[in-house]
């Protein structure tokens, strides 16, 4: 039975760099539209995100020209050259991701003549805390890209805000759609001490852990502060730190100046984090700004109280004192607090992770995300004729182009 989705072809584009939470999510989507029909295709420029989604069985390919830093005259070619990708393929729906895949792709869907397309903000290129000047700046950069889309996706309620306050898109044209997790089993007392034996923690020791990218994003160095506190009233407290990336020997550098070297495990790139959840006992965030972190989302799932600062997207999620707690930003002396309270009282920690996990449960489910997209999609494909009419009739497929290189 033909599927509404049977016979389009779909583009999910991104730009440089988004190994992380965002790979995460097209992989479901990609495996959810194939799923239904959809001939699917992601532009890809990350090699290991790539890696992974090639992994699922998801047709990648590599249009060049989206680098990271602005080049005017090296991003002015690569919107052209993605814009003669998308013709040539006949897109029904392009679907672009992070700001710079967002910008490029979304004028280039338009120039292609693409009959859908929408645009996910994971979050915005600036945060609360951001000078006046550069928010404005990128508010207007936004706002260009805004006006060449049917449909703007935020992550979370908080930036659907801002995004409409902001004026970078009327509120009719942004929708809501949070992200979700996979819930699997909660780990148990044994799988606890399992996974300590595992990865060679002591069954008594307090268990930290922090995943994610060492990034400036990510402010790892208020976590080292943090522990300064943490490791005078914990002696033998781990905080596991599992993540590659450009701040590595710089983070190592000030744990070493702060003499905390010794309490901090710089795990690099770790494919087995449910492992190290089940191994932990708290799980901190320091984010200078997040989407809606699939991170936190992660722990929470995995009944593990969490400690963060009340950052835009994060305190939408924990409720404070009730799901986890939150800690005003850029105060690693009220984190370590929040922190000690649940090493000191696990009983009451134990029952935080549990409505922690509870929450997610009833509100980030992956089928829940997975199902609003279906019916996004689905209301843009009705109002397009266009896309409508190339659901109905398409029945071969295109053959490869040279402007793209199958990844």
């Amino acid at each position: 039975m033909m599927s509404r989705f049977t016979g389009l072809r779909i583009a999910e584009v991104t730009g440089p760099n988004i190994f992380g939470g965002v790979t995460i999510c097209l992989v479901s989507l990609s495996r959810r539209f194939a799923e239904l029909g959809a001939e699917v295709t992601v532009q890809m420029n990350d090699p290991r995100a790539g890696r992974i989604l090639r992994a699922a069985g998801i047709k990648v390919e590599r249009v060049g020209g989206l680098v990271h830093p602005i080049r005017p005259p090296q991003d002015i070619a690569g919107i052209f050259r993605l814009a003669r990708w998308m013709r040539a393929r006949r897109f029904d729906i392009v679907h672009t991701h992070t700001s710079k895949g967002g910008f490029m792709g979304r004028i280039a869907a338009r120039m292609a003549g693409v009959p859908v397309v929408l645009h996910t903000a994971h979050g915005l290129p600036f945060h609360e805390a951001s000078p006046w000047a550069k928010i404005k700046a990128y508010s207007a950069l936004k706002r260009v890209a805004a006006l060449c889309c049917d449909k703007i996706i935020s992550v979370s309620r908080e930036h659907a805000r801002w995004i409409v306050e902001l004026g970078i898109a009327p509120a009719e044209k942004v929708t809501v759609i949070r992200n979700g997790v996979r819930i699997g089993e909660a780990p148990t007392d044994e799988g606890k001490r399992a996974a300590r034996r595992r990865l060679g923690l002591p069954e008594s020791a307090p268990v930290l852990l922090c995943a994610g990218r060492l990034v400036r994003q990510k402010n790892y160095a208020d976590m080292l502060r943090a522990l300064i506190p943490l490791s005078a009233r914990f002696p033998k407290l781990r905080l596991l730190i599992a993540g590659d990336g450009p701040l590595e020997e710089q983070l190592g550098s000030l744990a070493g100046r702060l003499e905390v070297r010794d309490s901090v495990s710089f795990l690099g790139f770790r494919s087995d984090v449910p492992d190290l959840l089940a191994a932990c006992d708290v799980v901190p965030m320091t984010s200078l700004w997040e989407g809606l972190p699939l991170a936190l989302l992660e722990a929470m799932a995995a009944a593990r109280p969490c400690v963060a600062y009340a950052i835009m997207g994060v305190r939408e999620v924990i409720r404070d004192g009730e799901t986890g707690i939150l800690a005003p930003p850029g105060q690693p002396e009220a984190l370590a607090g929040g922190i000690a309270g649940l090493l000191e009282q696990p009983e009451r920690a134990a029952q935080m992770g549990r409505m922690a996990r509870s929450q997610v449960q009833a509100e980030f489910a992956m089928e829940r995300f997975l199902a609003e997209h279906e019916a996004l999609y689905a209301d843009l494909v009705r109002a397009s004729p266009r896309a409508a009419h190339s659901r109905r009739v398409r029945g071969t497929k295109l053959s490869p182009t040279p402007l793209a290189r199958s990844e």
